[in-house]
């Protein structure tokens, strides 16, 4: 297993010329808390630090120039233009469209392939060490089965390329259908050895009731594969709904949690439970209003175990930038981030 390099790094010098103090950031989008001397400063420093990766999804995930590369001009026209929109905010519901348009540059399992060693070499080169990767399986042609062997074939080129580990979860959507649920959760055990750690529960947050997964869910268990579970994500998700995914599910992380009911924050806070953070995204979708209002940052220092993840770096930008960003708005030490960092490669998911 890849650990996070304890490099030994200088001291971060703070610029006060027309440096805004985090109690000033309230007053300021993202894009200027972006172009701050301090944020920059952290920026190059984070981005010399071994990182841990726990929420990325595939199709989110490769870079733009290998999306460019395998589609027509128009195609990547409407691509960064829709990227563009979502940077600049949208609404959660309509953010989803952008991966049609990815699904149909990653339309053959070689693309496929290409993709995951992409994003090993993407997150190489953003100093990552260890990542988890999530993916739902498709057939582009030869079932489930040759979609996963196309991810993992492209992770292991990957790691034998660049030294860094990439483990895998697969996805399943509340609206997948029981066959296909127990299809992926027998794909998950067969190819355990290959890495595949856990499941990953995503997609709209409001499609579909989850009924088809609970018991696919409950034989993953079973077989100890961890489950991640995406929620909070959209204020039409009802107190019922959540709490009866919680208890049944009984997650090992969540993602998101943005609109938790009280009483699933209680539930995720009792049962001290590790919550992906994802500012960035959780803003550019209208989670929030403002990078500092994301709920879960002010529980940081209480010691609940956050971890800090990028969602989707093609569309919302790097572990670094998204690093940097918390480290302005709750004012931490280099030191601080190199902790959380170290702490966040503990709530991984291990064979």
């Amino acid at each position: 297993m890849t650990t996070i390099p304890r490099t030994k790094l200088p001291t971060l010098n703070m610029v006060h010329t027309n440096t805004h103090h985090p109690s000033d950031l309230s007053s300021l989008s993202l894009k200027q808390i972006m172009e701050t001397p301090r944020y920059q400063q952290y920026l190059a420093a984070i981005q010399n630090i071994g990182k841990t990766e726990l929420h990325a999804h595939l199709a989110g995930a490769v870079p733009l120039e290998f999306l460019q590369k395998n589609c027509d001009e128009t195609t990547f026209s409407q691509l960064s233009h829709d990227i563009d929109k979502i940077r600049n905010g949208v609404d959660y519901d309509k953010a989803f469209s952008i991966f049609d348009t990815i699904g149909k540059i990653l339309n053959t399992e070689q693309r496929i392939e290409e993709a995951a060693f992409e994003f090993c070499r993407a997150q190489y080169n953003d100093k990552v060490a260890f990542s988890e990767l999530r993916t739902g399986l498709k057939n582009l042609g030869t079932g489930f089965e040759g979609y996963l062997q196309a991810v993992l074939k492209g992770l292991e080129r990957g790691m034998q390329t660049y030294p860094i580990q990439v483990n895998l979860l697969l996805s399943l959507r509340r609206n997948t259908t029981e066959a296909d649920a127990d299809k992926t959760i027998d794909l998950a055990l067969k190819y355990r050895d290959k890495g595949i750690t856990g499941i990953d529960v995503s997609g709209n947050s409001v499609c579909g009731d989850a009924k088809g997964i609970f018991t696919a869910l409950q034989r993953a268990k079973e077989l100890k594969f961890p489950v991640t579970l995406h929620i909070g994500e959209n204020p039409k998700e009802t107190p019922e709904q959540q709490m009866k995914e919680l208890k049944t599910i009984q997650p090992q992380r969540i993602g998101h949690g943005v609109f938790l009911c009280p009483e699933a924050i209680e539930w995720v806070r009792s049962q001290h439970i590790p919550v992906e953070v994802c500012i960035k995204s959780a803003l550019s979708v209208d989670m929030i209003d403002h990078a500092s209002k994301h709920p879960w940052l002010k529980l940081l220092q209480e010691g609940h175990p956050l971890v800090f993840c990028t969602d989707d770096a093609t569309l919302f930008g790097d572990l670094s930038s998204e690093l940097a960003l918390l480290a302005c708005l709750k004012d931490l030490s280099l030191s601080e981030i190199i902790e959380l960092q170290s702490q966040a490669h503990q709530y991984a998911f291990k064979h």
